[in-house]
């Protein structure tokens, strides 16, 4: 476990840190909002929606090389409908595949569909338990690691939650959740919507120390492997790692208020508000949308969002969901989706450093 010194970012727990991290966990459960439409991969005939997302066989996965310019680039499906837009990686799981995960950064923690453990009899790994999602509840299981990679990345063997998540499937839709607690080992990645690859920096390491919180921007610099050219711009998150979870949440303003902490959310294709937020001044469209979430399908009302903000990095108003996340207690106001950080081209969640880069308009 990491120890912390003077002037470093990383800090013990704390009950409020505990609180906000449990949020999360849950608020990853209530909206993948818009992933109805990537299980067709867009318009197309009845065939073109069979076909597997990543055709082929899994490649021959190898060990990346460590050291400061070290990279590994998985090629990405990026999906877009209007304004929702969602990425997803090619996955190999007990050497079949590969599958569509959704790259899903507001996951705090990976998960298989329920389809694809049947369809690989992947053995539990211990007690089902009721999570909460959007107006509803499902139920999740552990399931025994086997090994996994994503594109030629081998992956460390884990405990991974099986949950039925609506519009998933096998090869011709996703069938699972590429989480933080995945991502974050590698210390920083690089989601490149533009160019649909996912740049990873040298091979995973270990866990990060359990029960602590970076405030960032702390000392440890981006990896130069999946740094952004200038002009970018350097966004302050707070990441949280409570036992095998990760979190990630970003300031947000709007209308003049907050910050307010967001789940950065790339799971999520269109983002959204905690009704509570409504509270500020956000206007109603009288209009609402289907949305999926983890076990439960529902139809969210929209709000204008007005003028709001990332950081310092102004937004372009737009219509949001509103959406409420359960366990939250007003610590967490909202999931800051795929619709907006594919906006930028690229961005570089960097877990280590406590930061989010994205790339200038």
């Amino acid at each position: 476990m990491r120890r912390q010194t003077e002037g470093d970012a990383v800090t013990r727990r704390s009950g409020r840190g505990w609180q906000l991290h449990r949020a999360g966990a849950l608020a990853t459960s209530v909206v993948l909002a818009g992933l109805t439409f990537a299980s067709c991969g867009g318009a197309g005939s009845a065939s073109d929606a069979n076909q597997p997302i990543f055709p082929g066989r899994c490649p021959a996965v190898s060990q990346p090389a460590a050291g400061a310019g070290a990279v590994s680039r998985v090629q990405l499906q990026v999906v877009k409908q209007g304004q929702a837009a969602i990425a997803l990686a090619p996955v190999c799981v007990a050497g079949h595949g590969p599958y569509a995960f959704v790259v899903d950064s507001g996951a705090t923690t990976s998960a298989f569909d329920t389809q694809l453990v049947k369809e690989l009899h992947l053995a539990t790994n211990g007690p089902g338990q009721t999570v909460s999602g959007a107006n509803c509840t499902t139920q999740e299981t552990p399931t025994a690691g086997p090994s996994w990679s994503v594109g030629t990345v081998p992956l460390a063997a884990q405990t991974v939650s099986s949950i039925d998540i609506p519009g998933f499937g096998l090869r011709a839709s996703p069938a699972g959740l590429l989480g933080s607690d995945v991502l974050s080992r590698f210390g920083a990645v690089q989601l490149d919507y533009q160019h649909q690859s996912l740049a990873l920096p040298g091979p995973e390491g270990p866990p990060p120390g359990p029960d602590t919180a970076v405030h960032g921007p702390s000392s440890v610099a981006v990896p130069p492997g999946v740094a952004l050219a200038a002009p970018s711009t350097t966004v302050p998150l707070i990441v949280v790692h409570v036992e095998d979870e990760t979190l990630a949440l970003a300031p947000m303003q709007m209308r003049d208020r907050g910050p307010f902490n967001f789940i950065l959310d790339t799971g999520s294709s269109v983002s959204s508000v905690d009704p509570q937020l409504s509270s500020i001044g956000l206007q109603q469209t009288g209009k609402k949308h289907k949305v999926s979430g983890i076990g439960c399908r529902e139809e969210a009302p929209q709000v204008q969002s007005g003028p709001w903000s990332l950081g310092t990095v102004t937004l372009h108003p737009q219509t949001l969901q509103s959406v409420s996340v359960p366990g939250a207690s007003g610590e967490i106001s909202g999931l800051l989706g795929s619709d907006v950080l594919h906006g930028f081209g690229a961005v570089v969640i960097a877990y280590s450093a406590g930061t989010l880069v994205v790339a200038g308009r």
